[in-house]
This record gives C-alpha cells, structure tokens and sequence, in this order.
C-alpha cells in the first residue's frame, strides 16, 4: 500500500513579514521523508492543491506507520524560512486510515498550533487551518494512476513536470540567471555565450533558407512555396514516395520534440513566482519590465529560429531530388537544432552548469489556460495526448501532404499512385 498526501488549502494565516502578509508553503513530514508544497507569496489564504504518494513498503506492520506531520513555514528571500507552527493528525483518524485494507480517502481540518500546542491566531482573528486529504491506495496502481485527475503517471512523475530545471543551452541558462539574480548577472556570466549562439544558428538557418529558396524556387512563406523545379520521377515526383513520408514525419517529430521546451521557457519567463535552490525554496522577485527583457534576449530569439528552421527544414526534405539528398538535409538540419546545447557543454564552466542544474522552477502551466483547467488534468491530457494521438497524427499529416503536394505541383506531371 501506499499513502498519498495532499495539501488543499490554508486559511486565516497570520501576518508575518514587515513589508507583507505571509509567503506561506508547508513541509509535510513523513518518517524520515520530507516534501514540500510550493510558497505562495503574500497569501494568507492560500490554495495549494499538491500532493505526494509515500510508500509504505518499508514499514513491516501497519502499527509502525508514523503519523505526518504537517509543518506550516513563511518563506524569506534573505533570511532563514520562519516556522508558523505544526498541524497533526488525530490518532484516531490515523488509525482508522491505515487500518482498512481498501483504497480509502479521508479529508480533514487541522489546527496548526504552536510547539506549546496551542493554537496560532490568524491576521482576522481566526484560528489557521489546514485542509488536506489522504488516501490508502494500492502501491501497484502507482504506475498506471495516482491522485483524482493523473493518468499513466506517478505523483512523482506531475511533480518533474511541474518543478523544471532550464534546458543546457545558452536560451535556458540566461533566463535561468535572469529570474534568479537579475538581467545584469545574466548579461555577465553569459551574454557573450547567448551572442554566441543566435549568431551562429541564426547563420546556419537563414543560409540553408536562401539556398532552398534559390536552388529549389520553393520561395518561403508564399502560397507556392511548394512549386519546386523538379522533372517527373524525380525526388517526391517518383512513383514511390513512402521514404518522402516517413522523412517528413521524423523530420516533424525531432522538430515538435521542441515544443514542450519552448512552453517550458515562455511559461516560466512569464509567470513563474518561485523555485528550489540547493534545497530551499524562494519566492522570485524579479520585476515584469525585467520578465519581458529576458522573455525577448532568452525565449524570443529561440522562438524565432525555430520557426525559421521548422519552414526550411518542411521545403528542404520535399524538394530533395534524391534519397542520399533528403537523408543529409535531415541530418543537417538535426545538427543545426543543436547547435545551442554543443556550445553550451563546450563553453560554460563547471561552475556555471552546477549552479543551473541545482535551480528549479516552479512552471504553471495552469497560467497558460488563464487557470481554466487544473494543472492536473492537463498533465492527464498530455499524457493521453502523447501516447494515443501525437505520433499517427503526425504520420496523418506527413501522408496527406506528401499527396497533396504531389498532385498540385505542376513541375511533377502525372505520377501513378504507388506509395512503396
């Protein structure tokens, strides 16, 4: 068995800072495990809704399962994180938890008190609460589904996707200094090696564009950026075009395989608050105007270049005239995607790529969706999405348009159906 713990809310907390009210997380103690929730800054009604799934396998009887202990903390930027006070189970609650050998849920209110154990009075007079949820689940289902709205995953696994390090590259590293110790650091520690990259696989992109362009007449972005020069039976003219189809496909798969990463960067440029750092977690206080500066040097140039590459690259494998050709435009264009991350391992310091590796940032996909959607469904839904739809939809999309632009491109002349 196994038990999952999820922290909803908190209510009535109490005013704990000078300039604030209170940056509210809690650290839920389990044994000798710890987790955390996410802070909220400057909240004294917080909503957290997180969770996490304890194993119970190391406890050989269910009398030896300790009881959590919910450690209610004010986060600080510059100084030591502040205890509010513990909120503890009931016995009895506890108890009856773990004593059924069904899958079981219970919901409850706790006191948070202080370490005399009386009550700590909230910033309107009330005494502050926490509302959680537990639930006894059979540890085997831990690798199909866990929590209400998770789907083949573990609460390990939503924790990953919603707590991100920066991608090793150039983009990822200056907006991880940006949002951590400010646009002059990041300008420092790694200006030079940001000009470095754009300049470099900018170069590569908008060379190969102009070559397809002019060798090929596929002009980019115009309605007939598909009318290349080629004979009949010639490249995609042939009679069997399924190699054209399948390089497309992986073409687009390696290219989509970036769009998670470019989410990453423009949600967390844009509304992330906080992160871990070497085990502590801090509220980000980086201004908007400083936001958008990073959102534009860091995000907007990476989006750029690979919206760039993503059109040459489609122009590039369709107007191959051999297969030795579109093989090596696949694998040109593979290695100009990955131009960043080599110069990124080649030029940054050791120091440098711990201090990245050790940041962790809190990224709210709910924002995205203007909080509509709760982050839990979209993780199911992501999941869903990638394991029943995402690869035939691309092969859909590859065949379709192999077809189409077979049969409008007056330059093929008329080719027999003939997909192998």
């Amino acid at each position: 068995m196994a038990l999952t713990i999820i922290v909803l809310e908190g209510r009535h907390l109490p005013k704990m800072d000078v300039l604030s009210h209170c940056d509210p997380y809690v650290e839920v103690v389990f044994g000798k495990e710890k987790w955390s929730t996410r802070a909220w800054k400057n909240q004294v009604h917080p909503s957290w809704d997180e969770g996490y799934t304890f194993s119970l396998a190391d406890y050989k009887t269910r009398d030896a399962i300790p009881s959590p202990l919910f450690r209610l903390h004010d986060f600080d930027y510059t100084s030591d994180n502040d205890l509010i006070g513990v909120g503890r189970i009931p016995d009895a609650e506890m108890r009856g938890l773990i004593a059924s050998n069904d899958e079981k849920s219970l919901k409850l209110t706790l006191d948070v008190c202080d370490e005399e154990g009386q009550p700590i009075t909230g910033i309107d007079g009330d005494y502050t609460q926490l509302d959680i949820e537990l639930s006894m689940i059979d540890e085997s289902s831990l690798e199909t589904v866990t929590g209400k709205h998770m789907l083949f995953a573990t609460e390990e696994d939503y924790q990953k996707w919603i707590w991100k390090e920066m991608s090793p590259n150039a983009y990822g590293v200056f907006l991880a200094l940006s949002l951590h110790d400010g646009i002059a650091t990041a300008v420092s520690q790694c200006g030079v090696l940001l000009v470095i990259t754009v300049f470099i696989q900018l170069s590569f992109v908008v060379k190969v564009n102009d070559w397809v362009s002019e060798t090929k007449l596929a002009k980019p972005f115009t309605p007939t950026w598909y009318y290349w020069e080629m004979g009949p039976g010639q490249g995609l003219c042939g009679e069997n075009y399924s190699i054209w189809v399948a390089a497309l496909t992986v073409f687009l798969l390696l290219m989509l395989d970036n769009v998670p990463h470019l989410v990453h960067l423009i949600t967390t440029a844009c509304f992330s608050r906080e992160l871990r750092y070497r085990g502590k977690h801090q509220v980000l206080s980086i201004s908007n105007g400083q936001r958008i500066v990073a959102a534009l040097l860091a995000v907007a140039t990476e989006v750029v270049a690979w919206v760039i590459m993503m059109d040459t690259g489609i122009r590039f494998v369709l107007t191959a005239s051999t297969v030795v050709e579109l093989c090596r435009s696949t694998v040109a264009l593979m290695f100009i995607m990955q131009v960043d991350e080599f110069i990124y391992k080649s030029c940054s310091t050791p120091a440098l790529r711990r201090r990245i590796a050790d940041k962790q940032f809190r990224v709210n996909y709910a924002a995205l969706l203007n909080y509509t959607v709760p982050e839990r469904k979209l993780y199911a839904s992501k999941n869903v999405y990638s394991l029943y739809v995402h690869m035939p939809l691309l092969l859909l999309i590859s065949f379709v348009g192999v077809l189409i632009l077979r049969n409008t491109n007056p330059t093929c002349g008329f080719v027999d159906f003939n997909f192998w």
